[in-house]
């Protein structure tokens, strides 16, 4: 009986008061934030910006505003010259990627969109790849998209881009020749 009662005693001392354990928040109360003060200063932040270029740079060993893919690329710009003809949606040259916009024939009411992710700067099929989406639209206008695999487009697209690349990277040798 003194078990029981002492058990009792223990609930009700529980329920009673506002203890932490069983305490639930209140989704709709705001929480108390401290807030942090910032200093803006101009001249520090162009500073820091021309020192580092991304979050990545202690991971690649980068050094302060060296880009992976710069202009002086050739396997970029014989990208960009391959892909001229159809409408650019995104093109970044320090994350190493070119997307199109969709592209349409006149002759079919099939999209196509045209993704090349570099690997590496160096002029070889390995370097990059060519991804291909195709969008197909119904007569209601409901559209699936599905990438496709191992197309000959791709193929047609990738040999381009290298052999621009080394017709450039010729030009660019005897232009350094030239200049010696």
């Amino acid at each position: 009986m003194r078990f029981l009662n002492l058990f009792l005693v223990i609930i009700l001392a529980l329920f009673t008061t506002n203890c932490g354990i069983f305490k639930k928040d209140d989704p709709n109360k705001p929480k108390k934030v401290k807030k942090k003060q910032y200093e803006f200063n101009s001249e520090q932040r162009a500073k820091d910006f021309s020192e580092s270029r991304g979050i990545l740079d202690e991971v690649f060993k980068k050094k302060p505003g060296e880009f992976q893919f710069a202009t002086s690329n050739v396997l970029w710009r014989a990208s960009l010259i391959t892909l001229e003809e159809i409408p650019l949606r995104a093109v970044d040259y320090s994350g190493g990627i070119i997307v199109t916009e969709w592209y349409t024939n006149s002759k079919s009411s099939d999209s196509l969109r045209i993704t090349v992710r570099f690997n590496s700067n160096e002029v070889s099929p390995s370097s990059f790849k060519v991804l291909t989406h195709k969008k197909i639209c119904n007569i209601d206008g409901q559209c699936k998209t599905t990438m496709v695999k191992k197309t000959k487009l791709n193929n047609t697209i990738k040999e381009k881009i290298l052999n621009t690349a080394r017709i450039l990277a010729v030009e660019a040798k005897n232009k350094t020749i030239k200049k010696k």
